[in-house]
């Protein structure tokens, strides 16, 4: 039987993907061959005049940036190739801050799409997740949020349960 392992998979999403055998499954796995990506810039920096997004899948065969107008039922109003960058990182750059906007990454693993993430490090995103919100987090607080104190911590002596 053939599996797919998914790097991220689970309550996360798939970025990376490597075809498995049942008896493949081990801890002498070739993971630790694929080269590490240590830079600071991995899914999303919103700079003053672009938006880079970068993605890590060193066994992609391509890479594309889906950029949509809102978090659900809407097409994407532009695909992008990525680059292919150094130690499995793939990066693709678009000018101005696109604040507002919705994306996702796909990538082709032997030939075929694999399905749209968001990617495992989104910090925010739409409806079930589907998509990642490209947000400014400076605007997210409302107004009085940096004074707002939680209430003091009551000290409960009684505890009735059933």
């Amino acid at each position: 039987m053939n599996y797919t392992f998914l790097a991220g998979a689970g309550i996360f999403s798939a970025i990376c993907a490597l075809p498995l055998n049942a008896g493949d499954i081990n801890t002498d796995m070739q993971f630790d061959k694929y080269p590490a990506y240590t830079a600071e810039d991995l899914e999303l920096v919103v700079n003053p005049d672009s938006t880079l997004f970068t993605i890590w899948a060193p066994s992609a065969r391509q890479a594309q940036l889906r950029i949509y107008p809102s978090g659900r039922n809407s097409e994407p109003e532009l695909t992008v190739d990525m680059t292919r960058a150094s130690n499995g990182a793939w990066k693709a750059s678009l000018a101005g801050q696109l604040y507002g906007k919705f994306y996702t990454f796909r990538i082709n693993h032997d030939g075929k799409w694999l399905d749209e993430t968001p990617g495992i490090w989104a910090k925010a995103v739409g409806i079930n997740g589907d998509r990642a919100a490209i947000i400014d987090f400076s605007n997210t607080n409302p107004q009085g949020w940096d004074d707002d104190r939680r209430p003091s911590n009551m000290k409960c002596t009684t505890v009735i349960f059933q």
